[in-house]
C-alpha cells in the first residue's frame, strides 16, 4: 500500500470514532472511568439491572453512578431497550439534586419515593440530560430508573449532590 493510503486511512480511522454509530470505548481509570466530557464515576453499574434494581445503599452525597446502555428505543417504545435501575438511600435528611448526564444519546430519567410512586419522569427531548431537585429522609429508600430513547450505546453519568437549603 502507498504511504499516502495508508496515511489517509489511519486518518479516516482517527475521524470517525467521535462519528456517532461509531463504536467508542470507555476509559477506565482508578476512579471509574470518563467518556466525553462526563465526570468521573465512584462506581459503575452492575448488569443485569434492568428488571432488579442494584442496590447502592446508603450513598454520601456528591457521588457519581456511571454506566451505558446496551440498546435504546424509538417509533413511541421502549420495548427491547436496555433499562438500568437503581435503589439508593442516605444516612442523614437533605435537599438534593439527581442529575443525569449522558454522552452520545438521549435517556430519560425516573425518580420513585419509597412506596414506588412516581415522583419525578423527565423526558425531555435532546442531549442535555434530566435533573431534578427533591428532599429526601434518612433511611428511606427511592428507585431510580433510566431508559434509552436515543444513541448508539450513550454512556451515562448520575450526579447525586447536596444543595444548600
Amino acid at each position: 500500500m502507498a504511504p499516502w493510503r495508508s496515511a489517509q486511512l489511519a486518518a479516516l480511522v482517527v475521524a470517525a470514532t467521535g462519528l456517532p454509530g461509531c463504536a467508542v470505548s470507555e476509559s477506565t481509570g482508578s476512579g471509574g472511568g470518563e467518556v466525553g466530557a462526563l465526570p468521573v464515576a465512584d462506581l459503575l453499574e452492575l448488569e443485569p439491572n434492568d428488571d432488579e434494581a442494584q442496590e447502592l445503599g446508603p450513598i454520601e452525597l456528591d457521588f457519581v453512578l456511571g454506566g451505558a446502555m446496551a440498546a435504546c428505543g424509538s417509533n413511541g417504545s421502549f420495548e427491547g431497550t436496555d433499562r438500568d435501575r437503581f435503589s439508593f438511600s442516605l444516612l442523614e435528611p437533605a435537599l438534593m439534586e439527581l442529575r443525569l448526564e449522558v454522552w452520545r444519546g438521549d435517556l430519560d430519567l425516573r425518580l420513585s419515593d419509597p412506596d414506588g410512586d412516581v415522583l419525578f419522569e423527565g423526558t425531555q427531548p435532546g442531549v442535555d440530560g434530566e435533573q431534578v431537585s427533591f428532599s429526601i429522609g434518612a433511611g428511606s429508600s427511592y428507585g431510580v430508573e433510566l431508559r434509552c430513547w436515543m444513541g448508539d450505546q450513550p454512556s451515562w453519568r448520575l450526579v447525586f449532590s447536596e444543595l444548600s437549603p
